[in-house]
């Protein structure tokens, strides 16, 4: 059989086509909205595309219909191939790629049918005689008699026209496999074939996902050297299974079921949903609802309380949760405590469960502190009833070490307003002193009360006094030392005091120019205004550390301080030395980033970019970030480098492991980083291979003679040639272009437009970064933008050949190039010669390109043929509901029989 019997004869249906319309004739409103679809003159979804080799796809038929079916039409306005096609693409190297029902094959130019209809996707054939398809789910390379002769991996799609314009190279997409790293040991999971997603680990395995399609494949788990500890084919599950020891659960069409890890099964009862607990135990849902605990046997321990909401909270070596009976604890070895309360509602605190119950006036039912134990008594909990309490973020403890440095629990307000404030102490119990008459509300220890004759002192975790309270007023405690108020009975003054309430030495001079505490130091003024500058005291070493020169000081963290010399900011240390130089370029003060190191930034929003450097060296460990580094373990950084990937480095800056691939996203458990890098681009040649690696994240446009491209990575783009090289490394974000052997640079500080040749050597420059149209290149000429946003033309050797007359032109083809001149046409589109000259006068109020000597273009909204003189050859109208062919005269080409209307005479219908 002839491949042409594959596809549906055209003469056949439009024959049968003309029969329906005899019979059925709708009305104009009958539904256009496909037709409504076709103003556009050019571009993927206008009704008519450019020609190639002779002919131009053009979208034809009636309103009625879904969609329009698509023919071929010659350089005289002919249909040489009448409509069949639901979608059809141009000719290249003799072959167009044409679908009906739903599939794609190809055709020639006589519209013959050469390759079957079969492809869920096809593209243009490359001068060797292979073009890239979908068939089966997978991307593959097939020869012109339709023979698949490479098949691309599951997780190479593509996202691009594949060999644009019968091109050497095809930019591809692929599903880049995910990585896991381990810091600590400086290595990377090697990973099995066709690995699309990771998770983090259960009982000691890592989660992988093993693609046996383009989006979706079987989970199984890998051990510490990258192999399968647990097929995935043994499991079966596309979706992300649980392991706890020994038992799987894996989620089904009926609810999650156990299996062991050969994927027999454990147990015939289906559960709603499944928790795993430590030591191989499991929280299950049955069917009905109930929540029971399992042992690794998968036998019932228990029944837990009604109404335990779905979802528990892990808490130290608990699972804690809120159920009708009250707040329920699930401990090791399947432990259940329920403490009883109604309609329970529970805070988490770092060390402590707070249970209340009721919404307005909550009442406390217990503190449970991290062993389980319940911290108050029934006495403690009548006692409460008098109270309201305001929680102080203090910590259960049953020894009393540090406790000067732990806040109490809750400060407690009696009700009746005649009793002294009280404190929940760290141990839980009720404390209170006669003497007490008002308590603040400090955020660290120690905690400080003001007593009924208006002194103030400050007490530990159990209410006992610390710094006795003996000052008129203390500020909040925030390192070693704070400020108090000293009287004599006569006058009042400002002194430095530790934490047990013992008056520093400092001299009055020092506390005249005092500014403000810094850890154990004293931030120091002299001078004002413009001339005011800061120095430190050290409190406890009673001498200055830094006379006052710098402009600001900040507060010490960690033995370091942020500090202003004029407009920059720096880090200086102890001594008073700078740690990190101050740097005038930044726009941000550095930001301490931990273990000695300052993140210095530059630049703002798309051009931001990041330092990071270290105070032992003062220098960089690593700069040109995209993003702020983050912290995986104690000693590592994972950063983003501006020329694309990512790397994980050391505390000097070396990178341990790194990618070339931008990545999507990043997760840091401890040492470990799941790193995910979503879908890139590459560009493979005729035979499959990749030439481009795919680490770009955006589709690769190959051009001109060489095959170069412009690639972006992150944030940064750069030229690249036909093995992802630099090929002009002094010009590394040069743009190519079209029929010139010429790229476009941009110099930001000259703010100048460059024309280069291929070796990168400057041919002439321009005024304004971006004059040079870039993306009009054609003919041997390129757009450039002059003074008022006026667009004239250049060539090869810089030389102006077209004024900057227009306010539009379009690139160079077959000698004409689209132009608007508003103050002479208004926004009517015309053509120019390489003179600058209009050949063809602007009447078009939307416009194509030429190409094989025609254009699409739109005159008083009908959508015409033209050739480089603008004569007429073909008109596509829309005559009763039907997008149709006619000549220059509006006689009809096809159909070749008059369409006419319903009621109307034949020819009526406009």
């Amino acid at each position: 059989m002839h491949h042409a019997e594959h596809f549906t004869r055209a003469g056949a249906l439009s024959a049968l086509a003309l029969a329906i319309n005899a019979i059925f004739l709708f009305p104009a409103s009958a539904d256009q909205s496909w037709l409504q679809g076709c103003k556009a003159v050019q571009g993927e979804n206008a009704c008519q595309q450019p020609f190639q080799q002779g002919l131009s796809p053009v979208q034809l038929g009636s309103g009625k219909e879904k969609q329009g079916s698509w023919g071929f039409m010659d350089t005289t306005g002919h249909m040489v191939i009448a409509p069949a096609f639901s979608d059809a693409q141009g000719f290249v190297n003799g072959l167009a790629a044409v679908a009906q029902d739903g599939k794609y094959g190809y055709i020639d130019q006589r519209g013959n049918g050469v390759i079957p209809a079969r492809f869920s996707r096809a593209t243009p054939f490359n001068t060797e005689g292979t073009a890239l398809v979908e068939v089966n789910d997978r991307l593959a390379l097939i020869d012109k008699q339709g023979a698949v002769i490479h098949t691309l991996p599951f997780a190479a799609s593509l996202g691009t026209p594949g060999f644009v314009d019968g091109q050497p190279l095809a930019s591809v997409q692929m599903q880049i496999a995910p990585a896991l790293w381990q810091a600590n040991t400086g290595r990377a999971l090697a990973l099995p074939d066709d690995v699309m997603a990771l998770e983090a680990p259960q009982s000691g395995l890592t989660p992988a996902q093993k693609r046996d399609s383009r989006t979706s494949g079987y989970w199984g788990y890998l051990d510490e050297t990258g192999n399968w500890a647990i097929d995935p084919m043994s499991i079966k599950s596309r979706t992300l299974p649980l392991l706890n020891g020994a038992t799987l659960a894996v989620q089904g069409k009926n609810g999650w079921v156990f299996i062991d890890r050969q994927g027999v099964a454990r147990s015939k009862q289906t559960y709603k949903a499944v928790t795993a607990l430590p030591d191989g135990n499991w929280l299950v849902t049955t069917p009905e609802g109930a929540r029971q605990l399992l042992n690794p046997a998968l036998e019932k321990q228990q029944d837990l309380p009604a109404g335990l909401e779905e979802t528990l909270r892990p808490w130290h070596q608990w699972w804690v949760g809120t159920s009708n009976e009250g707040v329920v604890l699930i401990g090791p070895h399947n432990s259940v405590q329920v403490i009883k309360a109604e309609k329970a509602r529970l805070d988490i605190q770092p060390q402590a469960l707070w249970i209340t119950q009721g919404k307005e006036n909550p009442r406390i039912v217990q503190i449970v502190d991290t062993r389980g134990v319940s911290l108050l008594s029934e006495a403690t909990l009548k006692a409460l009833e008098n109270y309201q309490v305001k929680l102080l973020g203090g910590q259960p403890s049953m020894d009393d070490t540090q406790v000067e440095q732990r806040l109490p629990l809750a400060v407690l307000t009696p009700t009746d307003k005649k009793q002294p404030p009280a404190l929940l102490t760290a141990h839980g119990d009720i404390f209170s002193d006669p003497q007490w008459a008002g308590v603040e509300n400090d955020t660290a220890a120690p905690l400080r009360i003001r007593t009924q004759n208006q002194r103030m002192g400050a007490v530990d975790a159990n209410g006992q006094w610390v710094v006795p309270p003996q000052f008129e007023q203390i500020q909040p405690f925030t390192g070693p030392y704070s400020w108090a108020t000293v009287t004599d009975g006569k006058t009042s003054s400002q002194r430095i005091i530790d934490r047990r309430g013992t008056v520093m030495d400092v001299p009055t001079r020092t506390l005249q120019m005092a500014k403000g505490l810094s850890g154990g130091l004293l931030q120091t003024v002299a001078g004002e205004g413009a001339q005011q500058r800061w120095g430190l005291w050290d409190i406890a070493a009673k001498r200055e550390v830094i006379a006052p020169v710098y402009d600001q000081i900040e507060a010490f963290n960690e033995g370091y301080a942020l500090a202003r010399s004029g407009t920059a900011w720096g880090v200086i240390n102890a001594t008073g030395n700078w740690a990190v130089t101050p740097d005038a370029q930044q726009s941000e003060k550095p930001l301490a980033m931990g273990n000695g190191l300052y993140l210095q930034t530059f630049g703002t929003d798309s051009a931001r970019r990041y330092r990071l450097v270290s105070t032992d060296t003062g220098r960089p460990l690593a700069e040109d970030l995209l993003e702020k580094p983050r912290a995986v373990g104690r000693e590592h950084w994972l950063v983003k480098p501006a020329g694309g990937g990512v790397a994980l480095l050391d505390g000097e800056g070396r990178a341990v492991m790194e990618k070339a691939v931008p990545v999507e996203n990043a997760t840091i458990d401890g040492d470990r980083v799941l790193l995910n890098f979503g879908q890139r681009y590459g560009a493979i040649n005729a035979q499959g291979e990749w030439q481009v690696p795919p680490i770009y994240t955006a589709p690769l446009a190959f051009t001109g003679p060489r095959q170069w491209a412009v690639a972006q990575r992150d944030q940064h783009t750069t030229l690249i040639d036909s093995h992802g090289g630099q090929p002009i490394p002094d010009a590394p974000t040069a743009v190519p272009l079209v029929g010139m052997v010429r790229v476009a640079d941009t110099d930001p500080a000259a703010q100048q437009s460059v024309l280069r040749d291929f070796s990168g050597r400057e041919i002439q420059r321009f005024a304004g970064v971006d004059s040079l149209v870039t993306s009009a290149a054609g003919g041997g000429l390129v757009p450039l933008r002059g003074a008022d946003n006026r667009y004239g033309f250049v060539n090869a050797e810089g030389k102006t050949v077209v004024a900057p007359y227009f306010d539009q032109l379009g690139p160079m083809k077959d000698g004409r190039a689209r132009a608007v001149k508003r103050a002479t046409f208004g926004s009517l589109n015309g053509y120019i010669d390489k003179t600058g000259r209009f050949v063809v006068k602007p009447a078009y109020s939307d416009a194509g390109d030429f190409s094989d000597h025609r254009a699409w273009v739109v005159h008083k909204g009908v959508t015409k043929l033209i050739d480089t003189n603008g004569k007429v050859q073909a008109q596509l109208i829309v005559r009763c509901n039907q997008r149709i062919v006619t000549d220059a005269k509006g006689h009809p080409v096809w159909p070749a029989k008059a369409v006419t209307c319903a009621g109307s005479p034949q020819g009526a219908g406009k």
